[in-house]
C-alpha cells in the first residue's frame, strides 16, 4: 500500500506527516490494551486500556479536526470491537464462567 499502513480491519490511514507515526503509536498500544483485556480480563488489563485511550485522547487534542476525527473513528471501532468480544459472564452464586449450564 503505497502511502498508507493497514492496522488490522480497519481503514487505511494515510501516512503524510511524521506526527502520523505517533498517531500509529498509540492506536497500536490501544490495540493492544483491547486483545490484553478480551484474553486476560482483570482490573490491570482495564487500567492500561483506559490509560490507552487517555494518551491517545490527549494526543488527537492536539491534531488538526480531520486527523483527530480519523483517529477517533478507529479509536470507536477498536473499543466496540472490544464490547462485543467481551469475556464470558460470571455467575454470581457460583464465579465460575458457564457453572450456570453445568447446574448444581
Amino acid at each position: 500500500m503505497p502511502n498508507g499502513v493497514h492496522l488490522g480491519h480497519y481503514e487505511p490511514i494515510s501516512v503524510k506527516a511524521p506526527e502520523s507515526g505517533m498517531l500509529l503509536k498509540y492506536l497500536n498500544q490501544l490495540d493492544d490494551a483491547v486483545r490484553e483485556l478480551a484474553t486476560h480480563p482483570g482490573p490491570d488489563a482495564v487500567t492500561r486500556r483506559d490509560e490507552s485511550v487517555r494518551v491517545l485522547e490527549d494526543y488527537l487534542n492536539t491534531q488538526m479536526e480531520p486527523v483527530a476525527r480519523r483517529g477517533r473513528e478507529i479509536m470507536r471501532q477498536c473499543l466496540a470491537r472490544a464490547d462485543h468480544a467481551g469475556p464470558a459472564p460470571v455467575p454470581p452464586e457460583t464465579g465460575r464462567p458457564g457453572a450456570a449450564l453445568s447446574g448444581p
